[in-house]
């Protein structure tokens, strides 16, 4: 038999407290997202949608992007200074 060592990952509490925080935007600019798509069922075209509607589809799938990438560098910078 091997000797296998188990590794135990120690996980700073402000980091749970800062991913929590980011996955929770993240999700809550993709739930915008998604509810501002269906506000407006009959615009066929991107001149049919009101201005301010577009906008904020706009800042809601820029924060989704943004907060999964930072997900991402989230877990990946826990993990590479573990």
């Amino acid at each position: 038999m091997s000797n296998t060592q188990s590794r135990t990952f120690k996980i700073h509490p402000y980091f749970k407290i800062i991913f929590l925080i980011v996955t929770g935007l993240t999700l809550l600019c993709f739930l915008g997202m998604w509810v501002l798509s269906f506000l407006n069922p009959d615009a066929k075209t991107m001149a049919e949608i009101p201005v301010l509607q577009d906008k904020i589809f706009r800042i809601c799938n820029f924060g989704w992007q943004a907060g999964f990438g930072a997900i991402i560098g989230l877990i990946g910078g826990n993990l590479s200074s573990q």
